[in-house]
């Protein structure tokens, strides 16, 4: 765990490395939850994002459309969250907690070995080749994008600058995230998806 600035004494994020499945192609999963509010929907996701995504109900849909099974586990997903951490009470309460994520979900066959990297939020993606050139990384989804801000305010919702940082409803410095129900509306677990192809084994 890397620190900048002041120490938290709650670590707000976390990470997801499951066992490979032998009987996947699918064989590796990570990803990594970057939780605000308090670490109650990272740590939710740590436990369960995996296992909605290779859940029987997506099973089939992951081997033919991969990004689409990314898409549709991050709605179970974040449905389930909003659920069990609704909108806080009272006006000054917050937004409720949230997370950002990125995941990246291997799948490699013999013959078309690719990675496919969902994004919700600014927690970010970089791929290098074998000489270290980075030849992938996500943009981070926040209300300073022009077609973010387009997005949220589409939605319903606004941006306002605090502090000289863009934020949706004016609290939140991303514009995608899982949970925060408080402002559900404006702000949405829709991951970008990207798929990149793999050197053969």
């Amino acid at each position: 765990v890397t620190v900048k600035g002041t120490v938290r004494k709650i670590n707000e994020d976390t990470y997801l490395i499951p066992e490979p499945d032998a009987d996947s192609p699918f064989d590796h999963t990570f990803a990594v939850f970057d939780g605000h509010g308090g670490d109650a929907v990272s740590s939710f996701l740590a436990k369960r994002f995996s296992e909605t995504l290779f859940d029987t109900n997506l099973r089939n849909l992951l081997r033919d459309d991969p990004q689409e099974a990314l898409r549709r586990a991050c709605r179970a997903c974040d449905e389930e969250i909003v659920s069990l951490f609704p909108k806080p009470n009272g006006f000054r309460s917050g937004p409720g907690p949230g997370s950002t994520a990125v995941v990246a979900l291997y799948c490699l066959t013999e013959t078309n070995p690719s990675a496919y990297v969902a994004c919700v939020g600014d927690s970010r993606c970089v791929a290098a080749d074998e000489h270290g050139c980075v030849v992938f990384e996500t943009v981070d989804q926040r209300p300073s994008r022009v077609e973010e801000r387009a997005r949220v305010e589409a939605l319903g919702g606004t941006v306002r600058v605090v502090g000289g940082v863009a934020r949706a409803a004016g609290v939140l410095a991303v514009s995608r995230a899982f949970g925060n129900a408080g402002i559900k509306a404006c702000v949405k677990a829709e991951p970008e998806v990207s798929s990149l192809a793999l050197e053969p084994l």
